[in-house]
């Protein structure tokens, strides 16, 4: 995928999403949220995350948040789903193992800072409920 320069908003993040979306398929709950582990990739970088019926869909972002620097799309096969509740800050830790052996790691706050992601509380609740109903 080529690098594509943005501003992280609610906006960029669906159009981001959206693009990875194959026909027919609708984007449900997109979040902003830190990206911790991917495969045995361990790393802390922003990214945009959405469901679709059957797919987890990620756009990695790189560290100012200004470049989509890689897409993928995981196919909701799941072995294992956790969701822990940080008590720091208030975020959650979600960990998701696909059958394939694969893991994904994400850190979500319900309010993000910076940028304009309204719905991120909203989104993050059903995202968490749609992924438990595949799990």
């Amino acid at each position: 995928m080529n690098r594509k320069q943005i501003f992280a908003t609610n906006r960029t993040m669906i159009k981001s999403l959206s693009a990875l979306l194959e026909e027919g398929e609708v984007l449900h709950t997109p979040i902003f949220a830190v990206a911790e582990k991917i495969g045995q990739k361990k790393l802390r970088a922003p990214c945009f995350v959405g469901l679709t019926e059957s797919v987890l869909l990620v756009a990695l972002l790189n560290v100012s948040a200004t470049q989509i620097e890689w897409t993928t799309r995981v196919p909701l096969e799941m072995e294992a789903l956790e969701v822990k509740r940080s008590l720091l800050l208030k975020q959650f830790i979600i960990k998701i193992m696909f059958s394939e052996g694969e893991e994904v790691q994400i850190r979500v706050s319900r309010k993000v800072l910076l940028g304009d992601f309204g719905n991120q509380e909203a989104n993050l609740a059903g995202f968490v409920e749609r992924l438990c109903v595949h799990e």
